[in-house]
């Protein structure tokens, strides 16, 4: 008997292109980046686009783990903190910080689709545990995010897959 169903999130309940999410959001966190090290956010200064390559690097790492003892946010933080020379602590809270101001005006790349909300309402009004199974490279803020701008956020999942 099927208990649990499970959901993908990006462009099946949202609609979202990472051919056209995935650019605006490395320019995004790049402007973010050059931002917070002291520039106008529109000139770059030098050495902000090295922290999304490094990011971009972080996460291809966190794509090939196959070491089932390491989760994938562990991969992430020792390969981003060995590539910088910074420890988590010297960059982590700017990089929630993007999530919690900058990432919401990403919004604007992504379509809400109506059905979605109707189709997990079905499935909790008929008793399913309901995960949303995305992929796991971003953090729980990021996914919960994605989750308000397709209008499903508001649901008791029993699982949203995420980095951590």
């Amino acid at each position: 008997m099927i208990t649990t169903l499970l959901f993908d999130l990006d462009d099946t309940l949202l609609g979202n292109d990472m051919g056209t999410f995935l650019p605006a959001y490395f320019e995004r966190l790049t402007r973010f980046f050059a931002g917070a090290a002291g520039g106008s956010g529109t000139q770059r200064p030098a050495g902000s686009e090295r922290v999304v390559n490094e990011l971009l690097a972080a996460t291809r790492a966190m794509a090939a783990n196959t070491d089932p003892e390491r989760t994938l946010l562990e991969v992430f933080t020792d390969c981003f903190s060995e590539a910088t020379g910074r420890p988590p602590q010297d960059w982590r809270p700017r990089l929630d910080r993007f999530y919690a101001e900058a990432y919401p005006e990403l919004e604007p790349v992504t379509r809400r689709r109506p059905a979605a909300r109707e189709v997990i309402g079905w499935a909790f009004a008929r008793g399913y545990e309901v995960v949303i199974a995305t992929s796991p490279l971003f953090p729980l803020a990021a996914v919960r995010e994605r989750l308000r701008w397709a209008g499903i956020d508001d649901f008791p999942y029993a699982l949203i897959t995420n980095v951590e």
